[in-house]
């Protein structure tokens, strides 16, 4: 078997990436709603080809394989002017944020997503932040434990619109660098 690699995701990747997210959502519609992401919504096609171009979007390969994707950037949400973060870092290039985590279904509970946490730490060490920030929805219990599982602290709750919908909670984590 073939280890796992991580790399900035091209255009050949778009469908693998499209696929994995739309498997989440199909899930989420069996299962509850973990993410609050909708089909033909987000994450789409467009989003994924904007990382892409962005050169902010990663994916992770096994058996060359595209298994996991995830976005790493400076961009901080909206709502994170609300949140009582640990570190109070006024600098938005010592922040690194990650976006639209997902591992492929059949990989999930393979460690996967731990190997891209790992990466996205040592990314920003690499970038010198001083910290590591995002969100899942309060819903998403298995994200939340996953989490501060690595010593993510959760610094703060939003309630707002998110994609067209009022009824969102944010969970906002951070981990000190």
């Amino acid at each position: 078997m073939e280890k796992m690699e991580i790399r900035l995701a091209a255009l050949m990747d778009v469908e693998a990436c499209l696929e994995i997210y739309n498997a989440q959502i199909e899930y989420e519609t069996v299962h509850g709603d973990l993410t609050a992401w909708r089909r033909d919504v987000y994450p789409t096609r467009d989003d994924i080809q904007t990382g892409i171009a962005a050169r902010d979007l990663y994916v992770v390969k096994k058996d060359s394989i595209v298994i996991a994707c995830g976005r790493i950037n400076y961009v901080q949400e909206p709502h994170y002017q609300f949140i009582k973060w640990q570190v109070k870092e006024n600098n938005p290039d010592k922040i690194l944020v990650l976006h639209t985590l997902a591992v492929a279904q059949k990989e999930k509970r393979n460690g996967v997503g731990k190997f891209f946490l790992d990466f996205y730490e040592a990314e920003g060490k690499r970038r010198g932040c001083t910290v590591l920030r995002f969100d899942t929805v309060s819903t998403n219990i298995p994200a939340q434990a996953f989490y501060k599982k690595y010593g993510y602290v959760e610094c703060g709750r939003y309630s707002g619109e998110y994609m067209g919908r009022s009824d969102i909670l944010y969970v906002c984590l951070e981990k000190v660098l």
